[in-house]
């Protein structure tokens, strides 16, 4: 075979051995596969994207008009929170249509693991009330 200057030689050799370009890699992520650095989100992350740390606080971190949520996988189990989340209750309104099934099962998972051990001072709203102090209980 003869090459003019500035081309390339032929290749030999049957082009069906060679890996598809635009295929999966025999050894890589499949294309349609998880991307393992891709952008999706975990609980936290969801937590604070989908809007939740506007109302509730985790860790000294969030909104205050909403219980705080750092212990509460010690007080509900995941029903419960999955339950609270979707039907809403206690002034929270719900959220079952705003979110999808794999963000509410996200977001259960992460809160059944917020499992901190909260001050009696910052008692969340969802916990027995403690008995305040009335005139009536003054004595007076």
């Amino acid at each position: 075979m003869i090459v003019s200057p500035g081309q390339a030689p032929a290749q030999t050799g049957s082009a069906s051995h060679e890996p598809k370009p635009d295929g999966p890699k025999p050894d890589g992520p499949k294309p349609d596969g998880p991307k393992p650095d891709g952008p999706k989100l975990d609980g936290p992350g969801l937590f604070r994207e989908r809007g939740c740390a506007q109302c509730h606080e985790i860790g000294g971190v969030g909104g205050h008009k909403g219980p705080d949520l750092s212990g509460v996988g010690r007080r509900l189990k995941q029903p419960a929170i999955r339950q609270q989340i979707v039907v809403g209750g206690d002034a929270m309104p719900a959220f079952g249509e705003a979110l999808t099934q794999d963000e509410v099962t996200l977001l259960v998972k992460y809160l059944h693991h917020c499992k901190a051990k909260v001050p009696a001072w910052r008692k969340p709203a969802l916990s027995p009330e403690l008995p305040s102090a009335s005139p009536d209980s003054q004595g007076g």
